[in-house]
């Protein structure tokens, strides 16, 4: 059954090897990974992200700076802990590092993925003078941010000025 749900979903070979070879364990990783949506290349991906994170909370622990703390971050925004992730951003956000474009960009992106619309407008409309953000994919999340509060017309503007030349 795990052989053919892998065929139907399109798998990559190594997962039907693995649930072959260990037909028990393989199957519980294979059902485990796949309920979480993260079938992915490499069969060991889960458990590897998994293991980062634990050591970019390790290296938080003992060293408290604000690379750190972004670095952990963005590994909690690739997990989905995205709570976790806003609130890292957020005390990243002190000091001479209050305006760092890229981090609030990041803060942006990771409240559009936790679905906090109106934080994602506050946020792009304070970024909307950087010309990093302006050439950025981030403002695409802002303009869609703006279309799911309703503000459709403000959504298209921002679209309208994405759509252009190597952007």
């Amino acid at each position: 059954l795990c052989v053919y749900h892998a065929y139907r979903r399109s798998a990559p070979r190594s997962w039907y090897w693995i649930i072959v070879l260990f037909p028990i364990l393989g199957c519980i990783i294979y059902l485990v990974q796949s309920s979480r949506g993260q079938i992915s290349r490499n069969p060991a991906t889960g458990i590897a992200v998994q293991d980062s994170v634990r050591a970019l909370e390790e290296a938080l622990k003992f060293s408290d700076t604000i690379t750190n703390k972004i670095r952990l971050a963005d590994a909690y925004t690739d997990v989905g802990r995205f709570r976790e992730a806003i609130a890292l951003y957020e005390e990243s956000l002190t000091g001479f590092m209050s305006d760092d474009p890229l981090t609030r960009m990041k803060l942006l992106y990771t409240c559009f993925r936790d679905e906090d619309y109106a934080r994602v407008i506050s946020l792009g409309e304070g970024l909307e003078g950087e010309k990093s953000f302006r050439d950025s994919e981030y403002r695409a999340f802002f303009a869609w941010a703006l279309c799911y509060q309703g503000e459709v017309e403000r959504a298209h503007k921002v679209f309208s000025d994405i759509d252009r030349t190597f952007t």
